[in-house]
């Protein structure tokens, strides 16, 4: 093998594992364009990017928060995790990791347990994601058609560039809110599987079981 196509290997798989790490630190790190915290129904329902230690504290005593819920899993030993849930653990708040996708519906558990929490847990409630504009949006739609009445066209301005959305670039979180079918329907009969939703669903999600 000549220079240049060592040279172009050794680029090359630079450049991958440059992609890899970049995207490793994209999505379990804490940055993010600004708070983007909102009002999702005032002193009940609050809406925001994931925060720092002194963010998150100013915002619950502001607010009054009881429950948080992260809608970005359980992700092991990330900094951003870790400080989030012994922050909220001494302020005796209740934490809920929800592992939703931005790129894909939600499954069946994770949409389940968010309407569980919502239906039981303490009020008033924070939600966020990382950047707080796509799966934060979509929950924020999804709570105000079931527990404001809201039509799908009102709900749908929480998924907007207002709160740094694109719909072009996370098309499943608008298409889950136009699909969406009501509490019942999200605690007893949504399946991932049923074939409307294959647009979406993760691709290595098994549906023989």
């Amino acid at each position: 093998m000549n220079r240049s196509k060592i040279f172009s290997l050794k680029l090359a798989i630079s450049l991958a594992l440059f992609l890899v790490f970049s995207a490793y630190v994209y999505r379990t790190s804490v940055f993010r364009i600004s708070q983007n915290l909102a009002v999702v129904e005032d002193g009940k329902l609050y809406r925001s990017a994931q925060m720092s230690t002194a963010e998150l504290q100013d915002t619950i005593k502001k607010y009054g928060i009881k429950t948080v819920i992260s809608l970005r899993g359980s992700p092991g030993k990330t900094d951003y995790y870790e400080a989030e849930a012994e922050t909220l653990d001494h302020l005796k708040v209740n934490f809920v990791a929800l592992d939703f996708d931005d790129n894909f519906y939600p499954l069946e558990k994770e949409l389940r347990q968010l309407f569980l929490t919502f239906e039981k847990g303490k009020y008033p409630m924070l939600i966020h994601c990382r950047v707080g504009a796509d799966r934060t949006g979509m929950v924020a739609a999804l709570y105000q058609q079931v527990y404001m009445k809201k039509t799908l066209d009102e709900s749908l301005s929480q998924l907007t560039f207002k709160n740094w959305h694109v719909p072009l670039f996370k098309p499943a979180m608008t298409d889950f809110v136009r699909k969406f079918k009501g509490l019942n329907w999200a605690l007893n009969e949504y399946r991932v599987c049923d074939s409307e939703f294959v647009t979406y669903r993760e691709p290595d999600y098994d549906c023989k079981n």
